[in-house]
């Protein structure tokens, strides 16, 4: 076991200033710290042996879950792709619903809008063929008058 007088040397400034002091042989820490600490390092191997084991548990843990994932995942995709066809047709009904229903849209829209320039035509001919007949008839006339 150290002393505390070792100890505490590892503490003391290299050089104090002032005058030189006695000439003396440096300690040997090496030899001392490792006297010092092999009572930690053996405590510290029933630690370092708990870590390793929890390390071991939690890879074979994160092992598991992984593995857990992904048979999560295929069945995710497999189910996918198993709807994948009905959801397709779905998808291709509403378009086309959306599709008639904007071709109805226009349909009608244009079925008004002939019926409203039938009614129109319908309104303006009788003055259009009124108009057609006395400039022909004016025609005509001027043409009868005209020749000799």
């Amino acid at each position: 076991m150290p002393r505390m007088r070792d100890f505490l040397d590892r503490f003391r400034p290299a050089g104090a200033p002032g005058p030189a002091g006695a000439v003396g042989v440096p300690a040997d820490r090496l030899s001392g710290a490792e006297t010092e600490l092999a009572p930690l390092f053996a405590a510290l191997t029933a630690v370092e042996q708990r870590c390793a084991e929890t390390r071991d548990r939690a890879e074979q843990d994160a092992a598991r879950r992984t593995a857990q994932a992904r048979r999560m995942a295929a069945a995710i995709v497999s189910r996918a792709r198993s709807q994948e066809r009905g959801e397709r047709a779905a998808a291709a009904a509403d378009a086309l619903a959306t599709v008639d229903a904007e071709v109805n849209r226009i349909s009608t829209q244009a079925r008004l809008t002939a019926a409203d320039l039938r009614e129109q035509g319908a309104r303006r001919l009788p003055a259009l063929v009124d108009l057609v007949v006395t400039r022909t008839r004016n025609f005509a006339d001027s043409a009868a008058r005209d020749r000799p």
